[in-house]
């Protein structure tokens, strides 16, 4: 979804929709909208659900998927709620309309994050160093960037960190399920992982189901992607 900048009334809002229509998520059907306001948004999202459903069942000898993971890009912390009220609620009553229930058609949300401070890099030893338990003493230290497909996860527990019950310096929180991925091998500078966040899971989704699909289904291709997977 494409915004203007605020204060800008004549450009229009663009609303695209991308959803696979196959068990591999080779094949992808699309539906792109223009609209001039913000309440305009979740009637085309309703639609744009609609069309592909169609394309799905045309494919599929008129089946539904019954499992339906929603990547969701572009989205600040404070817009959480909005997608749940609003994005996620016109894709139910797209489902409600041809006459399917919340049982017999369950979802995800993912919210996918590229703007964030956060940065991972590994700390690597110049010569002349030595491991020692603590880190590494002597010597310079050198940061490269991780390999690809590493996932951080998980708070780090080590005795300089622990405080008590809780843990610092880990920058997943502890009250929603999330991670960061380095899905990618930066040419220059420091790769900037892209940071994960379940808000909303009917299926019962585990990380590693999640980085499974993502394996099939890139970041950079779909904002939002309909798996018929059961996982």
């Amino acid at each position: 979804m494409t915004l203007p900048e605020k204060g800008d009334v004549k450009s229009n809002i663009v609303v695209s929709v991308v959803g696979s229509t196959d068990g591999m998520l080779g094949q992808y059907a699309a539906h792109v909208s223009v609209c001039h306001s913000v309440e305009e948004v979740k009637n085309i999202l309703e639609r744009a659900m609609e069309s592909i459903l169609q394309a799905f069942c045309e494919r599929n000898g008129g089946q539904v998927p019954r499992r339906i993971i929603i990547y969701r890009a572009g989205m600040n912390e404070n817009q959480f709620d909005q997608v749940l009220e609003q994005e996620l609620l016109a894709f139910k009553e797209s489902f409600y309309s041809r006459g399917y229930n919340s049982d017999y058609v369950k979802m995800a949300v993912i919210v996918c994050q590229k703007r964030h401070h956060s940065r991972i890099v590994f700390e690597e030893a110049s010569s002349g160093s030595r491991y020692e338990p603590g880190g590494v003493k002597g010597g310079d230290k050198d940061y490269l960037n991780p390999c690809v497909g590493l996932c951080v996860d998980a708070r780090s527990v080590s005795a300089d960190t622990v405080s008590g019950d809780n843990y610092v310096g880990s920058i997943v929180s502890p009250n929603t399920n999330e991670f960061y991925l380095n899905s990618h091998a930066a040419i220059l500078g420091t790769s900037k992982p892209c940071k994960y966040t379940l808000i909303y899971d009917e299926i019962g989704l585990k990380v590693t189901c999640i980085l499974l699909s993502l394996l099939f289904c890139s970041q950079s291709l779909p904002t939002y992607s309909l798996s018929r997977s059961n996982f």
